[in-house]
């Protein structure tokens, strides 16, 4: 968005109440960036934003209590990936209220792939609390435009650099890629959507995807 354009901002948020306001977009300084991003970081280093129970966890709330996914205890490792998922989502908050952020992710993907198995669907229609008359096709957008938002192509690209262990600026490669299609499930035992993720990435995407991986700041 270039500087001097119109945007709607949630002006007040009260249950069902909601106040939008149009502003000018103005953009900030470098410096401001960088200082928000410090405190970002500040703010997760001693504490986890995230909410476990027998769902996927959510970037919502901290609860004391053991850490599970469908019913079943996380190992160390998948706690780990967990939590920096989720750790993640505070240092890059990609605001979705502009549709650059989720365009410029999805340039990565083909998300014309049937990506969801049947098995996978009807677990997205529990884990939203979607009852069975919800149309099929209503849980599969919904699935789609969660996993293909911006803030969480972002952490799912954080998990496979985790993955390989790196820590800085280090390049994915298509090697490594294809490892992680064939690898990372079994070696995580953790699959947050990651099968459904690896399949949007296709061979005419995958350079696209690289590109992304490898310059936004993951």
């Amino acid at each position: 968005m270039a500087a001097g354009q119109d945007y709607t901002e949630i002006l007040e948020e009260d249950g069902e109440n909601v106040q939008f306001v149009d502003k000018l977009y103005v953009p900030k300084s470098r410096q401001q960036v960088a200082e928000e991003l410090e405190q970002r970081i500040r703010v997760v280093e001693g504490y986890t934003p995230i909410e476990f129970s027998d769902k996927m966890p959510t970037a919502e709330s901290m609860t004391v209590g053991e850490w599970k996914i469908y019913g079943k205890l996380l190992t160390v490792k998948q706690k780990s990936i967990a939590e920096a998922h989720e750790k993640g989502h505070v240092i890059r908050p990609f605001d979705e209220r502009f549709p650059f952020f989720n365009e410029y992710f999805q340039s990565g993907f083909d998300l014309s792939v049937s990506v969801f198995t049947d098995e996978e669907i009807e677990e997205l229609r529990k884990q939203g609390d979607n009852g069975p008359e919800i149309p099929t096709e209503h849980i599969i957008e919904g699935g789609m435009l969660y996993l293909f938002s911006a803030m969480e192509i972002a952490e799912r690209m954080a998990q496979l650099k985790n993955y390989f262990g790196m820590k800085g600026d280090e390049q994915l490669t298509a090697e490594q890629l294809a490892h992680a299609r064939a690898h990372y499930v079994e070696d995580t035992g953790l699959d947050n959507n990651m099968t459904s993720f690896f399949k949007a990435i296709t061979p005419q995407t995958e350079k696209r995807f690289l590109e992304l991986i490898n310059t936004s700041g993951i």
